[in-house]
């Protein structure tokens, strides 16, 4: 046997089955809605994570090519500063023999 209640719940889906049926169709469209909207806004996210990831790997990469220049060029002028300090204490003699010859001349070494 059926309560009482039962029975009135099951009148009142009967007696409103056109206000049931569209609404529940559009709570399945905006929950669908909803969840697609979701994605493609985490998809995005991804997107433009993994641009930002590669954009800082090739940056990063760029400026330690520029740190890598900059120490080779100091060590370059350090050499050449000291170079130019040992030159002042060669032989001119040594190296005006080298300069007729047509030999290159090499500081390796400060001569006395």
């Amino acid at each position: 046997m059926r309560s009482a209640r039962q029975v009135s719940t099951l009148e009142q889906r009967r007696r409103y089955p056109r206000l049931l049926t569209p609404g529940g169709g559009q709570v399945v469209t905006a929950v669908v809605m909803f969840a697609f909207c979701s994605a493609l806004i985490s998809a995005v996210r991804m997107y433009i994570f993994g641009v930002q990831q590669v954009f800082f790997c090739g940056h990063n990469r760029v400026m330690s090519e520029i740190d890598a220049s900059e120490a080779t060029f100091r060590n370059a002028l350090i050499r050449a500063e000291r170079s130019q300090e040992e030159i002042a204490s060669i032989d001119r003699e040594l190296i005006e023999r080298f300069t007729i010859s047509g030999e290159p001349f090499y500081v390796t070494e400060a001569v006395t």
